[in-house]
């Protein structure tokens, strides 16, 4: 931390400033608006950081909605337990109300029990879930980190209402997945609780009512699902009722196949396989929700694991298209001339071609805007578009006033192909036409690219901040980046 006069002589920006932060009622602020100079631009405190804020905010989102799906497996897990352990003991509870014993004396005991059972578990739960968040937190944050900021990002502690939260859900997801089975252990009269064909029964009748209900549930995904909106709320609540339209259809759709696989099974020698069919098809009232959370459970690991690759897929096939250079140089071009480099890699005959990079940051209404003005070598601009034609983009570049915008600012600002951006350029505003809208993974990367012979003809700026070397041959590689190494101009 210096003083501005010291940064100013540091960096050779003598009498500059890069900000000047204001407090303005709504009256100031439209009056300095029509009074800025040229090169500067009113921004609203916390547009620099807002594609921090949407990361942040959606990494939240898909936490939180992973821990409801799986909160919603473990209630399915919680109701086939509760299910299983109240049907054991039908038949004690119908003694016990044969022998006078209340509704609500009943029905108490079994909440108590459950509410002793929930939190017990729920405490479990979270010291495991501290001790494995101990060490998965970590590793996410050195990928942030690496990826995202400039200094190592710390962990902050975790407050006591985090913990204590996750004991609330466990125990109320405990006793709303125990709900139904107690209220049905409770209800039914004596006689039905000594009776194994009512329950067989009800649990059929509640299978067949799952079926009637997917096709309703599987609608309402589909349409949140293709509603024409970004928001995550929105699709994890299709993705929620696909998923309860799955799991509501399977116990049926269960029951149909191993009662096909029975008939098939009839003729064949042995009885093994076959009883083993049919003790399913009785036993529907212990095996619906199980199989149900067991289809869940199924579902969410391939899905993640489909998530995870495809991700990966994405951003091998993101840096072999965009890393086109075999060897990077990082200049400093303020201390540092690199034309003689330059030279110097052009006559080395294990050189193919080089790409010439200008990073700048400039003000704009969506706050600071980092330009990348390229020259790219044999290999060409490595780009991938999500918008717009690449090679009509790629001539836009090289003979227009046409720059290429990155997928997430598209994305933040509104703008698409055919849009026009307005950038600070000399006495006044230059406005270039958006050809593309370029695939990008780097969270803290550019967000603007420019031919780097056009962003020189506006900006007269003939600096550099970095080089690309492509080697003619990848057996030379190595040595050519060693040599290079040996051969740096200052400040690289």
């Amino acid at each position: 931390v210096v003083d501005i006069a010291t940064a100013q002589e540091v960096t050779g920006l003598i009498g500059r400033l890069s900000r000047i932060d204001l407090i303005l009622d709504p009256a100031a602020v439209n009056e300095l608006r029509a009074q800025l100079p040229p090169g500067t631009a009113l921004v609203v405190a916390g547009t620099e950081d807002q594609s921090f804020r949407q990361l942040s905010n959606a990494f939240r989102i898909n936490i939180l909605a992973l821990g409801l799906l799986a909160l919603a497996v473990g209630m399915f897990l919680v109701y086939s337990s509760a299910n299983f352990s109240l049907i054991t003991r039908a038949r004690t509870f119908g003694i016990l109300r044969t022998l006078g014993t209340k509704k609500s004396e009943l029905g108490l005991s079994i909440v108590q029990e459950f509410i002793l059972l929930g939190v017990t578990a729920s405490l479990i739960g979270v010291a495991l879930g501290h001790a494995l968040a101990d060490v998965l937190v970590q590793l996410m944050l050195f990928t942030v980190s690496d990826f995202s900021f400039r200094s190592e990002v710390a962990v902050n502690e975790a407050s006591i209402w985090l913990y204590a939260k996750g004991v609330l859900l466990g125990t109320g997801g405990t006793l709303a997945a125990a709900f139904g089975p107690i209220r049905h252990a409770v209800q039914r009269d004596s006689n039905a609780a000594l009776s194994r064909s009512a329950l067989e029964s009800r649990a059929r009748r509640l299978s067949s009512l799952g079926i009637s209900a997917a096709p309703v549930l599987l609608l309402i995904g589909a349409v949140l699902l293709s509603w024409p909106t970004r928001s995550l709320v929105v699709a994890f609540a299709g993705l929620f009722a696909v998923l309860a339209a799955a799991a509501s259809a399977t116990p049926r759709i269960a029951a149909i196949l191993v009662s096909g696989l029975s008939r098939a099974l009839k003729d064949m020698p042995g009885f093994i396989t076959l009883q083993a069919a049919r003790n399913v098809l009785a036993q529907q009232s212990r095996i619906a929700v199980a199989s149900a959370a067991l289809m869940l459970a199924v579902a969410c690991v391939i899905g993640v694991g489909v998530m995870i690759d495809s991700f990966r897929s994405s951003l091998q096939t993101w840096l072999d298209t965009t890393l086109t250079s075999d060897i990077y140089v990082n200049l400093r071009s303020n201390e540092s001339s690199p034309e003689t480099f330059i030279e110097l890699l052009e006559s080395d005959p294990r050189v193919g071609d080089l790409s010439l990079t200008r990073i700048a940051d400039f003000p704009s209404r969506f706050g600071t805007l980092t330009v990348r003005a390229f020259e790219p070598g044999q290999r060409g601009w490595g780009l991938q578009s999500t918008q717009g034609s690449i090679d009509a983009a790629v001539q836009q570049l090289e003979s227009g006033d046409s720059v290429a915008i990155t997928e997430p600012f598209a994305l933040r600002s509104g703008l698409s192909v055919g849009d026009q951006l307005r950038l600070p350029a000399g006495d006044g505003q230059r406005v270039f036409e958006i050809a593309a809208v370029y695939r990008d993974y780097n969270a803290g990367g550019a967000s603007v690219l420019m031919a780097l012979s056009q962003f020189r003809s506006v900006w007269n700026d003939n600096g550099l901040d970095g080089i690309g070397v492509e080697v003619r041959n990848s057996n030379d590689i190595e040595a050519v980046a060693g040599d290079l190494s040996q051969r740096l101009p200052a400040g690289a």
